[in-house]
């Protein structure tokens, strides 16, 4: 494993467990030096039929887009053995969950082979980009927005720290319930991965289909100065928030 490295951005080919196999999930993991951000979305998602906020879907459709994942964090790799260190997720940190902790090894045409150290699964890794990357962290209250990005494409990771795992909620909404309180709150959380165009970064991935196409950040804000976003909540309505950049360690 000397000079082994995990920087750059990795696409998923596959994932293969007891019983299980995907290949289309869309999946994208941007490694910097020892940050990192990945987002993971399902092929097939809901047609939101013209909807202008999420508070327009119906229960299915809301539930089908929970169905995506992601999470950002540290990333450490020790000989083979690689720990990713969540400080956020997507669905929050259910209690009692394993920890995060893969097998790597280099695999034939420059891909890479994660083999699960606490669960029985495969994941094959294909090469899209050797960067460089960088990360930084943004903050603001209990929220945080990490950020991968390189030359040619970012992935943008917001959160709230110490999130509550997701699965009342989802408990709730097969039930015929709509906790609206609860759904705005886990539908603030996102994850997207765009391309640069000059000086702009457009959302090309998104676990909110609707942020899709826009342009939801500006390269010079990521170096100097705070970070500056426009949002839309759960309901639509539309926001201006500043982020201030976490110091440096």
């Amino acid at each position: 494993m000397s000079g082994f490295s995990i920087a750059g951005h990795w696409r998923r080919e596959s994932i293969t467990g007891p019983g299980m196999e995907d290949r289309t999930t869309r999946v994208h993991w941007l490694q910097a030096e020892v940050g990192f951000c990945d987002i993971r979305i399902p092929s097939t998602r809901p047609d939101l039929g013209g909807a202008t906020a999420l508070a327009d879907l119906g229960a299915e459709a809301l539930l089908e887009l929970m169905n995506g994942f992601g999470f950002a964090g540290q990333a450490r790799l020790k000989g083979a053995r690689c720990t990713w260190h969540r400080q956020i997720a997507f669905h929050g940190t259910p209690p009692g969950a394993a920890p995060d902790i893969g097998i790597l090894r280099p695999g034939p045409g420059g891909r890479m082979i994660e083999d699960g150290a606490e669960g029985a699964y495969r994941e094959v890794w294909g090469m899209q980009g050797t960067g460089p990357y960088d990360h930084a962290v943004w903050q603001d209250g209990s929220r945080a927005c990490l950020i991968t990005w390189g030359e040619c494409d970012f992935l943008l990771a917001i959160g709230r720290i110490d999130a509550p795992g997701s699965l009342s909620l989802r408990q709730a909404l097969e039930g015929g319930a709509r906790p609206e309180t609860e759904l705005a709150d886990f539908f603030d959380a996102e994850y997207s991965y765009g391309i640069w165009q000059d000086a702009a970064g457009v959302v090309s991935l998104s676990t909110n289909p609707l942020r899709e196409g826009q342009a939801i950040l500006a390269r010079g804000d990521l170096v100097a100065g705070p970070l500056r976003l426009k949002r839309a909540d759960f309901f639509g309505v539309e926001r201006d928030e500043v982020w201030h950049r976490e110091a440096v360690r």
